[in-house]
């Protein structure tokens, strides 16, 4: 006799999604109504971050960070710069939303968005959105993996591979 006679091999049950409806929201995104998981899907374009410092891919609370758009979308309209301080959270027509917190932001243009993660950020996956304020549409949205630090040197062509761009306390 086996020793694996009479018995049964498990079984997985996989629940399954299928669409009952699909619409389109104000802004052509789209939403659908799903069963197995009894909710209501929002989908919007993904985007990608980067280290502001070296592109890399590694993100921590108070770093900055570069957000670009994915292929054939673009971030609203509009291109511009902070100039003032405190940095904005508003800055042409758009907010960074982090962990359901605006985020300062440097600078931004259809296709870049340069900002600060804000320090209160959790060391976790987070959801980061970009809202164009005068509309609520989101342009983007993706979950972001915050560690507790994320080291960048900017460099001097951009890389974050050559020459350190670096500013002694006496300004040489």
């Amino acid at each position: 006799d086996s020793i694996l006679q009479g018995t049964t091999t498990p079984t997985a049950q996989i629940p399954s999604f299928v669409p009952l409806g699909l619409a389109l929201d104000n802004h052509g995104n789209p939403v659908v109504a799903e069963s197995g998981a009894n909710r209501i899907a929002f989908y919007y374009p993904v985007m990608y971050a980067r280290n502001a410092a070296n592109y890399f891919v590694r993100y921590a609370p108070g770093m900055l960070a570069t957000l670009f758009p994915a292929a054939g979308t673009k971030f609203g309209p509009a291109k511009a710069s902070a100039s003032s301080l405190p940095i904005p959270t508003t800055l042409g027509d758009v907010q960074v939303i982090v962990n359901g917190v605006a985020a300062p932001i440097f600078y931004a243009s259809p296709g870049q968005i340069n900002f600060q993660v804000t320090i209160k950020t959790p060391v976790s996956q987070q959801e980061v959105e970009v809202v164009r304020v005068s509309t609520g549409e989101v342009l983007a949205d993706s979950f972001i993996t915050f560690g507790p630090a994320a080291p960048g040197l900017f460099t001097v062509d951009g890389s974050g591979n050559n020459q350190v761009s670096a500013v002694n306390a006496d300004d040489n």
